[in-house]
């Protein structure tokens, strides 16, 4: 119990962000040996500060804990899930393509777009946006710190370009490739 407590998200479930880092750089040297790629993507709730004002905390830990049970039921075994900040989740995805994790990407993001979430204090459906940042091993950076600054990056583009946006970390004019779903 103790080695689960240190390692996940005590309200998600999902693994924590220290743990996050510690496999990310487990698994870029893996696929450095491999001369593989992986992908970071960042998710990011838009509403969630508006919804724990409007309708209290427990709502908003509500809509993280039924984020958190969409994303891990819709991620790839080998993906690593992780609650990146209060309103974030980062998602590590191993042994992958650029485009594999750019289609990962937008499908989970319309999973929690098109889900109404249900709050069961309030009995109501709410909806919720993301912005999505994205960023590869190698192509993007070959270190882990690297590695999240290029996808944090790509989800303050994503940010200011709109709710459900995404957006791939362009390292030649360090912006960004933009799409949206």
């Amino acid at each position: 119990m103790l080695t689960r407590d240190i390692i996940n998200d005590e309200l998600t479930g999902a693994y924590n962000k220290r743990f996050m880092y510690d496999m990310l750089e487990k698994l870029i040297d893996l696929e450095k040996n491999n001369n593989g790629q992986l992908g970071i993507v960042i998710a990011e709730l838009l509403d969630l500060k508006n919804i724990n004002v409007l309708y209290g905390h427990n709502a908003g830990n509500e809509i993280l804990q039924q984020t958190a049970t969409l994303l891990q039921r819709y991620t790839r075994p080998s993906d690593i899930l992780a609650r990146y900040d209060n309103d974030a989740f980062g998602i590590i995805m191993p042994h992958t393509n650029t485009a594999t994790v750019i289609e990962q990407a937008e499908m989970l993001g319309k999973l929690i777009n098109k889900n109404a979430f249900i709050n069961h204090s309030i009995k109501k459906r709410i909806p919720i946006k993301t912005s999505i940042g994205i960023s590869i091993f190698p192509d993007h950076a070959t270190e882990t710190y690297p590695l999240i600054e290029a996808a944090k990056k790509a989800l303050c583009q994503a940010k200011n370009k709109g709710a459900n946006s995404i957006v791939l970390f362009n390292k030649e004019t360090d912006s960004s490739n933009n799409a949206s779903f």
